[in-house]
């Protein structure tokens, strides 16, 4: 495996952190507050927002956005950014005051999504519902989402990690539907399936013990059901959703 000169862990969630922080000021001003950003891959959605989840030791309570790592590779950064935006929305409203119900994408919710460039639909296609519980949506033409989207690819920005463990299925939130009026190599950027741009995508290296044999055991980190399987079978559960993990039995010879 090739090494690389920063942590892992800080260079993927920095990334997510400047995408975050990149819509905030182009989309809503610089107006939200900050939030905390994890991964999770809990159910069949690409993200999530949690409304006053985190709380620091002297007080302050802040929000929480989720996103899903499993969609990551099969979609496109485009999508990745619709989540981001679409959660923001749901920040700002709980900000705002105006939130319905938890999950819940009210008419309020439906003009900020607009009013930034993304337009909400039931289906992810023109002519869909506007609000409701489960809710997708698509990039309005020349609006606002797009030119922030083409400012972030001309700058450069790149997504340098990826879950292996991915979905092949396609997610029902942010599926780019639409036709959308971008050419060139930002296109690329923000339309080809992010796994297109690493080449060793889905060759795991496999463990290497001296002097002993390896049993592969599967098991959700939920549920605690375990199954057995061949190496790098990438499981969901059937119960919760969530990704199998590998587990390793040494049989010593």
């Amino acid at each position: 495996m090739s090494h690389v000169n920063v942590t892992p862990t800080a260079d993927l969630y920095g990334q997510l952190q400047q995408v975050a922080t990149h819509f905030n000021q182009a989309l809503f001003e610089g107006g939200l507050p900050p939030l905390v950003i994890t991964l999770q891959r809990s159910g069949a959605a690409s993200g999530y927002f949690s409304p006053s989840r985190w709380i620091h030791c002297n007080g302050m309570m802040v929000s929480e956005l989720a996103l899903n790592p499993a969609y990551f590779a099969t979609r496109p950064l485009i999508a990745l950014y619709q989540t981001v935006a679409h959660e923001l929305c749901h920040l700002w409203q709980h900000i705002d005051g105006s939130a319905s119900r938890p999950g819940y994408h009210n008419s309020t919710w439906a003009e900020k999504m607009i009013a930034i460039g993304l337009m909400p639909s039931s289906t992810g296609k023109p002519g869909g519902a506007t609000t409701g519980q489960k809710m997708s949506d698509y990039p309005l033409p020349g609006g606002r989402f797009l030119d922030a989207c083409e400012a972030l690819a001309t700058e450069g920005f790149a997504l340098t990690w990826l879950d292996q463990g991915h979905r092949m299925a396609v997610d029902f939130r942010c599926a780019v539907e639409t036709p959308l009026d971008i050419e060139g190599d930002i296109a690329k950027q923000l339309l080809t399936p992010l796994g297109a741009f690493f080449p060793n995508l889905g060759r795991r290296q496999p463990l290497v013990v001296a002097n002993e044999k390896l049993k592969i055991k599967y098991a959700c980190p939920s549920c605690q059901v375990r199954v057995w399987g061949k190496r790098g079978l990438a499981i969901n559960c059937g119960g919760c959703g969530q990704t199998f993990r590998e587990e390793v039995t040494k049989i010593s010879k």
